[in-house]
């Protein structure tokens, strides 16, 4: 079945799109006439009054701009927030989601008038940050734009970006990769390590803003621009001191100015020591395309529609929009000593949900510990169970139930069940709020 396999690289000013069909090699980067034919298009979305049709990009700004109609931007954040806003007519206000939705539905448009199909088998959605209303609200908007739940990934753009690196050769990756992103009026650096003495390998990111409140149009003239260089130079220079850096990779629309520049003192720090260094503005939208691809390939083969492939990325992502380290408790099995896995590093942290049912055994506790790749202890702590009833051992069963808040905060319930007809459960709860990083 040809259809396409789609990534999106979705900030609150501007969206981004790769393509591919099942029978391509390559993603192609979807261009926006809305935008002048750029490979972007503004996330705002608008439409003349009486008319029924949404609009993307100018097309949107220009009618409000000629007073004849109304347009909406900052779409994520209204997602979030749960705003409506008057499109069109007053009286008919629309819901964030319904907003995003009329955007999503024209991106969609435009991806299959390029590409030549509509049939959409794997969407992947890069965003920012992985806040859980967000994902909630993006879900409800692609369940409106009629695809399954199960065709549909939404992962953080740190992860997409790292799924396109991999993508390349592996020298690129052999020592640190580091990736510069001047986006959303800021300008931060990732770096991304393989660890390899894991099984599996496990790929680790760290994310940092450098500076905030830059504009990408910080280079329209030779002092900004040579403003920006000794700036971004100063950075480059310090966060690569004593580093080991394979690869360089320049993606934002502020740098595209940085690739004539002969004299550039940044583009000399990041290129030293015969780094490989890229300017690439789809780096985000081609590895959300990636991920895609990785999982229709994937989905064919539990089918049984083609022959066994091992996946593009077997590997265990240490990254924003994932759990950095393995939550556990050591319990008795049959006597002996076990690990029980509440939360294990790499899963998404907004899929963990975790029940298990326990008995105490000489204890009034619960012992749990946070473990790093290769078993480092980060550390271990005691939820004490001082405010259930005293009973006999081992006649006390509890319900341990973990699931994450954020990223990095997850929260466990201990809930006395009691012990059948003879100790009935006394509703007592538990809770304790872990941090997995500070």
């Amino acid at each position: 079945m040809d259809g396409l396999l789609i990534g999106i690289d979705l900030c609150d000013d501007i969206c981004r799109v790769s393509a591919m069909k099942t029978t391509d090699g390559e993603p192609d980067d979807i261009v926006f006439p809305q935008a002048d034919g750029h490979g972007w298009v503004q996330t705002a979305v608008g439409r003349m009054s009486g008319e029924a049709d949404f609009h993307l990009g100018k097309d949107a700004y220009s009618a409000a701009l000629e007073g004849k109609g109304i347009f909406a931007d900052h779409l994520l954040q209204g997602l979030i927030k749960n705003e409506s806003h008057s499109v069109g007519e007053a009286q008919n206000p629309l819901s964030a989601q319904e907003l995003f939705t009329a955007f999503l539905r024209c991106v969609l448009d435009r991806t299959a008038e390029q590409e030549g199909t509509g049939e959409i088998l794997v969407l992947t959605i890069g965003v920012p940050s992985v806040d859980l209303q967000l994902i909630n609200a993006l879900t409800v908007c692609t369940d409106a734009c009629g695809i399954a739940r199960g065709r549909v990934s939404i992962v953080s753009r740190t992860e997409a970006m790292l799924c396109c690196v991999l993508s390349q050769k592996r020298e690129l990756y052999a020592a640190e990769s580091m990736i510069f992103d001047w986006s959303q009026g800021q300008i931060s650096l990732s770096s991304m390590s393989v660890l390899r003495n894991t099984e599996p390998e496990s790929v680790y990111s760290d994310r940092k803003v450098l500076e905030k409140d830059v504009s990408e149009d910080l280079t329209a003239d030779e002092v900004k621009l040579h403003l920006a260089d000794e700036i971004l130079a100063d950075h480059a220079e310090k966060e690569f001191a004593g580093r080991h850096i394979s690869s360089v990779f320049l993606c934002g629309r502020g740098f595209d100015q940085f690739a004539a520049q002969e004299k550039s003192r940044f583009l000399q720090a990041v290129s030293g020591r015969n780094r490989r260094v890229f300017i690439d503005q789809n780096l985000f939208a081609r590895g959300a395309a990636a991920i895609s691809a990785d999982r229709y390939q994937q989905k064919a083969v539990a089918d049984g529609r083609r022959e066994e492939r091992r996946s593009a990325f077997p590997y265990t992502f240490l990254c924003e929009g994932r759990v950095r380290a393995t939550i556990l408790m050591e319990v008795l099995n049959h006597g002996q000593k076990a690990a029980l896995i509440l939360a294990r590093e790499g899963t998404l942290w907004y899929d963990v949900k975790t029940n298990a049912e326990l008995i105490l055994d000489d204890t009034d506790s619960i012992n749990v510990r946070i473990e790093m790749s290769g078993g480092k202890l980060v550390r271990s702590f005691s939820i004490p169970l001082d405010n259930f009833p005293k009973r006999p051992n081992k006649t006390t069963r509890v319900q341990v139930i973990l699931n994450f808040v954020s990223e990095k905060e997850a929260l466990i319930r201990v809930v006395d069940l009691g012990f059948g007809d003879l100790f009935p459960a006394s509703g007592a709860v538990r809770k304790s709020r872990i941090r997995i990083q500070d």
